[in-house]
Protein backbone atom coordinates (compact mmCIF):
# COMPACT_ATOMS: atom_id res chain seq x y z
CA UNK A 1 0.00 0.00 0.00
CA UNK A 2 2.90 2.52 0.82
CA UNK A 3 4.20 1.75 -2.84
CA UNK A 4 1.00 2.48 -4.36
CA UNK A 5 0.79 5.37 -2.19
CA UNK A 6 4.32 6.95 -3.01
CA UNK A 7 3.89 6.20 -6.79
CA UNK A 8 0.36 8.30 -6.83
CA UNK A 9 2.21 11.38 -5.15
CA UNK A 10 5.01 10.97 -7.45
CA UNK A 11 2.09 10.70 -10.44
CA UNK A 12 0.32 14.23 -9.36
CA UNK A 13 3.66 16.05 -9.05
CA UNK A 14 4.85 15.08 -12.35
CA UNK A 15 1.24 16.01 -13.70
CA UNK A 16 1.34 19.43 -11.69
CA UNK A 17 4.71 20.50 -12.94
CA UNK A 18 4.41 23.00 -15.39
CA UNK A 19 6.28 21.81 -18.75
CA UNK A 20 8.46 24.79 -19.70
CA UNK A 21 8.15 25.67 -23.63
CA UNK A 22 11.32 25.27 -25.13
CA UNK A 23 12.41 28.33 -27.43
CA UNK A 24 13.27 27.27 -31.42
CA UNK A 25 14.81 29.95 -33.99
CA UNK A 26 13.74 29.86 -37.30
CA UNK A 27 14.23 31.86 -40.56
CA UNK A 28 11.39 34.38 -41.27
CA UNK A 29 10.88 36.75 -44.51
CA UNK A 30 7.78 38.61 -46.13
CA UNK A 31 7.26 40.28 -49.24
CA UNK A 32 4.90 43.67 -47.98
CA UNK A 33 3.81 47.12 -50.08
CA UNK A 34 2.52 49.91 -47.81
CA UNK A 35 0.06 52.65 -48.68
CA UNK A 36 -0.86 56.01 -46.49
CA UNK A 37 -3.30 55.56 -43.96
CA UNK A 38 -5.74 57.86 -44.72
CA UNK A 39 -6.53 58.46 -40.44
CA UNK A 40 -2.80 59.21 -39.21
CA UNK A 41 -2.87 58.93 -35.56
CA UNK A 42 0.48 60.40 -35.44
CA UNK A 43 2.19 63.86 -36.45
CA UNK A 44 4.50 62.09 -39.22
CA UNK A 45 2.05 60.35 -40.44
CA UNK A 46 1.12 56.70 -40.96
CA UNK A 47 0.80 53.72 -43.13
CA UNK A 48 -1.37 50.53 -43.81
CA UNK A 49 0.40 47.70 -45.17
CA UNK A 50 0.12 43.93 -46.78
CA UNK A 51 1.05 41.35 -48.53
CA UNK A 52 2.53 37.59 -47.35
CA UNK A 53 5.32 36.80 -44.35
CA UNK A 54 6.44 33.22 -43.93
CA UNK A 55 4.92 31.48 -40.47
CA UNK A 56 1.98 34.11 -41.02
CA UNK A 57 0.99 33.66 -44.46
CA UNK A 58 -1.35 36.68 -45.69
CA UNK A 59 -0.94 39.75 -44.15
CA UNK A 60 -2.12 43.15 -43.64
CA UNK A 61 -1.09 45.51 -40.93
CA UNK A 62 -0.53 49.05 -39.97
CA UNK A 63 2.04 51.33 -38.30
CA UNK A 64 0.67 52.12 -34.86
CA UNK A 65 3.18 54.78 -33.45
CA UNK A 66 5.99 56.64 -35.47
CA UNK A 67 8.87 59.37 -34.74
CA UNK A 68 10.37 61.26 -37.98
CA UNK A 69 13.35 63.03 -37.80
CA UNK A 70 15.14 65.13 -40.54
CA UNK A 71 18.63 64.90 -41.20
CA UNK A 72 20.57 68.28 -41.22
CA UNK A 73 19.86 69.27 -44.69
CA UNK A 74 16.85 67.68 -45.03
CA UNK A 75 18.43 64.59 -47.54
CA UNK A 76 16.93 62.22 -45.30
CA UNK A 77 14.65 60.71 -43.29
CA UNK A 78 14.99 58.47 -40.15
CA UNK A 79 11.34 56.96 -39.17
CA UNK A 80 11.25 54.73 -35.98
CA UNK A 81 7.30 52.99 -35.54
CA UNK A 82 5.84 50.40 -34.07
CA UNK A 83 4.11 47.94 -36.78
CA UNK A 84 1.48 45.32 -36.00
CA UNK A 85 0.68 42.70 -38.33
CA UNK A 86 -2.64 41.02 -39.06
CA UNK A 87 -2.18 36.82 -40.15
CA UNK A 88 -5.61 35.52 -41.29
CA UNK A 89 -6.28 33.15 -38.51
CA UNK A 90 -5.91 36.38 -35.86
CA UNK A 91 -2.59 36.01 -34.83
CA UNK A 92 0.03 39.35 -34.57
CA UNK A 93 3.19 39.76 -34.85
CA UNK A 94 4.62 42.60 -33.44
CA UNK A 95 7.99 44.60 -35.01
CA UNK A 96 9.50 47.99 -34.03
CA UNK A 97 10.62 49.54 -37.70
CA UNK A 98 14.12 51.84 -37.81
CA UNK A 99 14.39 52.94 -41.47
CA UNK A 100 16.49 56.05 -42.95
CA UNK A 101 14.63 57.03 -46.29
CA UNK A 102 17.06 58.76 -48.63
CA UNK A 103 15.56 61.81 -50.84
CA UNK A 104 16.51 61.27 -54.46
CA UNK A 105 18.76 64.14 -56.21
CA UNK A 106 18.19 63.04 -59.34
CA UNK A 107 15.04 64.57 -59.94
CA UNK A 108 12.56 61.66 -59.70
CA UNK A 109 9.92 60.74 -57.46
CA UNK A 110 11.67 57.42 -55.97
CA UNK A 111 13.45 57.50 -52.43
CA UNK A 112 15.31 54.13 -51.50
CA UNK A 113 14.81 53.10 -47.88
CA UNK A 114 17.61 51.29 -45.54
CA UNK A 115 16.83 49.32 -42.22
CA UNK A 116 15.30 46.81 -40.53
CA UNK A 117 12.97 45.53 -38.13
CA UNK A 118 13.24 44.43 -34.54
CA UNK A 119 10.50 41.37 -33.32
CA UNK A 120 9.03 42.39 -29.79
CA UNK A 121 6.08 39.89 -29.88
CA UNK A 122 2.79 39.06 -30.52
CA UNK A 123 -0.30 36.94 -29.87
CA UNK A 124 -0.58 33.17 -30.19
CA UNK A 125 2.40 31.42 -31.52
CA UNK A 126 4.29 34.76 -31.71
CA UNK A 127 3.54 35.34 -27.71
CA UNK A 128 7.52 36.47 -26.46
CA UNK A 129 8.79 36.48 -29.63
CA UNK A 130 11.79 37.90 -30.50
CA UNK A 131 14.36 38.15 -33.67
CA UNK A 132 14.99 40.58 -36.44
CA UNK A 133 14.02 41.77 -40.39
CA UNK A 134 16.52 43.54 -42.21
CA UNK A 135 14.47 45.15 -45.34
CA UNK A 136 15.72 44.31 -49.07
CA UNK A 137 14.81 46.27 -52.11
CA UNK A 138 12.82 49.05 -50.50
CA UNK A 139 11.74 51.83 -52.27
CA UNK A 140 8.82 54.63 -51.56
CA UNK A 141 7.15 57.00 -54.13
CA UNK A 142 7.47 60.41 -52.61
CA UNK A 143 4.31 60.80 -55.60
CA UNK A 144 1.80 59.09 -53.96
CA UNK A 145 3.40 57.50 -51.00
CA UNK A 146 3.15 53.76 -51.99
CA UNK A 147 6.11 51.80 -50.71
CA UNK A 148 7.37 48.16 -51.34
CA UNK A 149 10.04 45.60 -50.04
CA UNK A 150 11.02 42.07 -49.22
CA UNK A 151 13.18 41.21 -46.23
CA UNK A 152 14.78 38.35 -44.08
CA UNK A 153 15.84 37.64 -40.44
CA UNK A 154 15.27 35.33 -37.90
CA UNK A 155 12.38 34.34 -35.36
CA UNK A 156 12.72 32.98 -31.98
CA UNK A 157 9.61 31.67 -30.47
CA UNK A 158 8.18 29.34 -27.73
CA UNK A 159 7.57 26.02 -28.76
Amino acid sequence: MKKIMIMAVAILLLATCKKEGSKITLPISNSLQSDPDPKPTTACGGYLFYGTYTHLGKVHGKGVSQTCTYNADNTQLAVTADDISYAENGEELWTRTSIVITFPTDGTAIATVTGGATITGGTGRFNGATGYLIYENMVYDLVTGHESHTSHGKITITK
